[in-house]
Parts: C-alpha cells; sequence; structure tokens
C-alpha cells in the first residue's frame, strides 16, 4: 500500500509541475499576444497618419490647381471685357434677361 501512496504522491507532484509550467508558458503567451496587438496597433497608427498626411499633400495640390484655373480664367474674362467690352455689356444684358425671364416666374 505504501507502494502506491509515493507512486500517487509521485504522480501527483508531476501534475502540479506541469501545471505549474502550463500556466508559466500561458502567462508567456498572453504576454507574446499582447505585445503583437500592440505593435500592430502602432503599427496601423504610423499607416493612417502615413496616408492623412498624403491625402492631406493631394488636397492641398488640388485646391492649388483650383486656385490657378480660376484666376485663369478670371483673367481671359478680364481679358475678353477690355479687348470687346460692347459684345461683353451685350452678353452680360442677355443673360441677365434670361435669368430674370426663368425666375420671374409665378
Amino acid at each position: 500500500m505504501a507502494a502506491r501512496d509515493t507512486d500517487g504522491d509521485k504522480d501527483l507532484a508531476a501534475l502540479r509541475e506541469d501545471l505549474a509550467r502550463l500556466r508559466e508558458d500561458i502567462a508567456s503567451i498572453k504576454s507574446t499576444i499582447a505585445g503583437i496587438g500592440k505593435r500592430s496597433a502602432q503599427e496601423a497608427k504610423e499607416a493612417g497618419s502615413a496616408k492623412l498626411g498624403e491625402l492631406r499633400d493631394e488636397l492641398e495640390q488640388l485646391g492649388d490647381n483650383m486656385y490657378a484655373r480660376g484666376h485663369d480664367a478670371l483673367a481671359g474674362v478680364e481679358r475678353t471685357v477690355h479687348d470687346r467690352p460692347l459684345t461683353s455689356l451685350l452678353a452680360a444684358f442677355g443673360v441677365g434677361l434670361i435669368l430674370s425671364k426663368f425666375l420671374d416666374r409665378r
């Protein structure tokens, strides 16, 4: 009987050691996963910031292009009015007359 108790005690002690090692392994895996999650979040944040910077630069470039086109269009209109004042006046009068007809409908 004493031999059985000794074998049972040895098995129980081995089982406890295995459980202790398993707990350590689980804690290590948990720590590793947490580290991976933090790195992934940081990488995603950095990628998002980089993309936001690219979009901001692109938006600024589009704004500059629109400003330049508007400026060129305005310069073209000014040049046309300066070169042909009577034609420009008649065209403006015609557009105004047409718009007033559309807006005056009741």
